[in-house]
This record gives C-alpha cells, structure tokens and sequence, in this order.
C-alpha cells in the first residue's frame, strides 16, 4: 500500500470512529447516569429559575432566549417558528442525512404559581427535601445535591411538568457533545411555550412548516409516570374541551332573612343539574356520552400490561372506592371523562356572607379520546341541560328572559389539544423497547393512553409520524399544584434512558 492510500484509509477510519454513535452497556449507562445526576440538578436548578407563565410575555420571551442560548452551545442550529405571534423553538443536529430523524417535545411553560400556597420562599428557586418517618418534609442544603439520594425530591414549579423531563435530555445531550460522541440518529427539538394554553398556534404552525419539522419518530419529553412509578411509555393521550356553565339566580345578590324561602337559590338548581350527569358509581348519564367506545381483546390484553392493585393506589389516593366506568384504572383513562373543576357562588371563608347568590358558575374538563369528537361530546351535553328543564342563552339574561323562564344557563367552551393514539404494535414500540430491555428488563411499562392531554396530534396528521412519550416524573408528584415535586431517582433513570435512547439504532 503507497503512502498516499494509507493517509486516505486512515482518513476513512477516522471519520468512520466519528460518526458512529456510542456504544456503552447498561451497567455503564446507570453509573453515568448517577454521575451526571448533581449536574443536572445544576441544570434544572438554572433553568426553573427562569419564571414560565406563558400568558406573561416577558417569561415566555425570557424562557425562548434562555433555551436558544443552551442548544446553540450544544452546537445544534436552532429556529425561530412564529406562528400568529407566537413562537416554538426549533433545534437540530444531522449525524448522518442516511439516517432516521428523531423528533423530541419538550414543554417549557408551566401553571401559574401562588407563592402563599407552597411550603417555599420562591417556586422558582428549587429546594431539596427528604421526607422523615412521621411524613414531614426536610430540607437538604443545595450544597449537598453533590451525592443526592435517589428518594430525596427537588420542589418547584416545572420540575415535573415539564422542565425536569427536558433537563435529563438536555444533560444527556450536554454530554454527548462535551464527549464528542455522535447520536444513533438525527435529533431534532421542539420547544413549545404555551402547553400550558393549549398550544393554540402549534397546529398551524406545524402544517405551515412541515418540512421543518419532518421526521421519522416523535419522542415526548412530558407526561407522568404510570401509577406503579415503573418507567413508563405511553403511545397516545387523551384530548381536553374545557366550558364555563353559568346558572342564574336573582338579578343581584339577596339579603337571605328578607328573601329566603322566597326567591329561588341558584346553587340547588347548579347542584341538581350537576347531579343529574353522572350516577354514584361514576358513570356519566348523559345520553352519547360514550358512544362508539368498545374495548376488544386486543385492547383489554394490552391494558393488562398496566394493570395495578386498585386498592393499592385507592390507599395513594385517599379514596374508599374507584369509579366504576371500567373495572380497572387504565380501562378507564380508554373512556371521555367529565369533570367539575371548579365551582364558585358568592363568598366562603372569613367573606362570607348570609345572601342569596346571583349566579353559579361551574368550571367543567372534559377528556376526549379518538372515539368521541370534541364537538359531539359538546353537543350532548347541551343536550342534557336543554333536557333537565334550563333554557341556554348566551351571556347575561335579559328582564324579558327572566320573567318567562324558571331555569336559565349559559354555556361557552373550548376545544383545546386533540386525542392521539399510537399502535403498541408500531415499529416506535420496537425503538423504545430496544431502548429500556437492556436497562429494565421486563421492569417497564407501556400503557395505551394517558389521561392527560398533549398537543400531539397535529404531527400525526400532519407529519404521519408514530409518537409516544417517555414518561420520567412520579406519580405523586403534585403537578399543577402548590409543592410540584420530582423524585431525585426518577430524576436519574431518566437520563439513563435517554443515554440509552441516543445510543439504540433504528431499526428499518
């Protein structure tokens, strides 16, 4: 061999050992992952410190800048997509154009916080805490997270949903490039900051751009583990339509001495009307509300795979019994659900005041699956309230209107994320098997649905790409409410995971 085709092979084999991705064994990748666990705790620490109410401008602004500024130290390009006004954030980084594109969700918004409701100065400055034999809860100086224990949880506003999750891709990723080490795959990111809204422009914005953001499989970095806490990929998720029902009562507030036993309390016509739409059991009684949903052997086998001891989590819960809709907690996320949300008629409290309400509003979520169109399930419920003897205008009822009728509602909503579902014979099933096998054994879990409701289903139909979300916080982990929490082991096998994911070849 000359010495001009020796240079040239050596050039060949060097850039061969370049591109081609990582390989470590699952022993190595679970001591990586605990060495790289105080880290990320840096990570997320710097990174929910960033306040992210999405309806705030500025923290929305300030979350799109704060992560542009971490990938593009990644070395990944990055994209602004504004849609409507609004933005996501587009990252991506080619290993090879030959191979598969992988896409990731990352959620960055998160609820609003009412500081006077959490057991913490700020809820946006992460705190540490152990939890003692009597329950009580406490706190482990920062300081100390330098060999954290994996049953200590890190208190704070989107260390579960959703920042928690981005921050064990985004620390895996991190390390990957300080390594130098190439991806089995193309890696593409999605940020979106506004979830928490909806995602109102995602859709448009992923049929306007669906080049952008091809890709072969859809990866989602939120959602909450299954109930028995083992890591857990769920393949689709239920769909939200939120409404507002109002019942009127007397023009203004009642002195309740003068008027009672006179004029007619709305919050007992609200509560017979709540009444009437669902049984004791659970089961919702307005008529359709289920139609078109039959669980075959197919799917009770598959629900099988996720089945708990509903008397274990009745215990996690507080509750004496479940609702009956099906007969077994993952049969019933399969189901729409309704469920009152929030309710308020005059004053509680030190406010509270002997008067006889004007009106009663009534908060209302219902969960849509792909059986049942938000604008059917609408549609029945107006139905029923038409049916329980109320006649539904729009907005403030006129004088005219009170004098005729006895009952008086209105009613708005919303159709806010879309149901999804991927088959769990899907060859991403294959992906995340190959991915979790060699870390888990059989210690894992695939579940057919979620209860909860992601922006998904716009890549579906758009990009005809199979999802599923790769489940890392806890179950108990107070999302959406004051002392939102991630466990700290959690926190650590899900940078195993995705450790595991960069480096599992796609199979054709």
């Amino acid at each position: 061999m000359n010495k001009a085709l020796t240079v040239l092979m050596g050039i060949i084999i060097s850039f061969t050992t370049v591109v081609k991705a990582q390989k470590l064994k699952s022993d190595k990748i679970f001591s990586l992952a605990e060495e790289l666990t105080p880290k990320a705790l840096v990570n997320l620490k710097d990174f929910v410190a960033v306040a992210n109410d999405s309806k705030i401008q500025e923290q929305l602004d300030k979350n799109l800048n704060y992560s542009k500024g971490l990938l593009e130290n990644l070395d990944f390009n990055t994209q602004i997509i504004t849609t409507d006004g609004v933005p996501v954030l587009l990252a991506s980084k080619t290993v090879d154009s030959s191979l598969p594109t992988v896409l990731f969700y990352l959620q960055i918004d998160g609820q609003p916080v009412n500081k006077s409701s959490w057991d913490q100065k700020d809820p946006y400055q992460i705190v540490i805490k152990e939890q003692l034999a009597n329950g009580d809860w406490n706190t482990i100086p920062f300081e100390n997270s330098s060999a954290p224990n994996k049953d200590w949880r890190v208190f704070g506003r989107s260390v579960s949903d959703s920042k928690g999750p981005s921050t064990a891709l985004l620390t895996a990723l991190e390390y990957y490039h300080s390594k130098k080490w190439k991806t089995a795959f193309n890696v593409k990111l999605l940020l979106d900051f506004q979830e928490e809204m909806g995602s109102p422009t995602l859709e448009k914005a992923v049929t306007e751009n669906k080049s952008a953001f091809d890709a072969d499989y859809l990866i989602i970095m939120d959602g909450t583990r299954d109930v028995s806490n083992k890591p857990t990929v769920t393949f689709g998720a239920r769909g939200i339509v939120t409404a507002t029902l109002t019942v009127f009562g007397p023009k203004e507030p009642l002195h309740s001495g003068q008027y009672g036993n006179y004029a007619p309390n709305p919050v007992f016509k609200a509560s017979r009307l709540i009444a009437s739409m669902k049984d004791e059991s659970g089961m919702v009684l307005i008529d359709d509300f289920y139609k078109g949903i039959v669980l075959n052997d197919l799917v009770n086998a598959e629900l099988a795979n996720a089945s708990m001891d509903p008397l274990e989590l009745n215990e996690r819960l507080g509750i004496a019994i479940e609702e009956m809709v099906s007969n077994s907690y993952q049969g019933s996320l399969q189901y729409p659900s309704l469920n009152i949300r929030g309710i308020q008629a005059a004053w509680t409290g030190k406010q509270v005041r002997t008067i006889i309400p004007d009106k009663v509003v009534i908060e209302i979520d219902m969960r849509t699956v792909k059986e049942s169109k938000p604008e059917d399930l609408i549609e029945v419920l107006k139905n029923h309230i038409v049916k329980q003897g109320f006649e539904l205008i729009d907005g403030e009822p006129t004088d005219e209107e009170r004098s005729i009728y006895e009952n008086i509602a209105s009613l708005s909503f919303k159709i806010g994320s879309k149901p999804f579902r991927t088959s769990l014979s899907s060859p991403i099933r294959t992906l995340m098997d190959d991915c979790l096998q060699p870390l888990f054994g059989d210690k894992y879990v695939l579940t057919r649905t979620t209860g909860g409701s992601q922006p998904i289903a716009p890549f579906i139909t758009t990009l005809g790409v199979d999802a599923v979300s790769l489940r890392i916080p806890n179950p108990d982990n107070n999302i959406h409410a004051p002392n939102e929490n991630l466990r700290i082991g959690n926190l650590t096998e899900g940078i195993a995971s995705i450790l595991s994911l960069l480096q599992t070849q796609i199979q054709n």
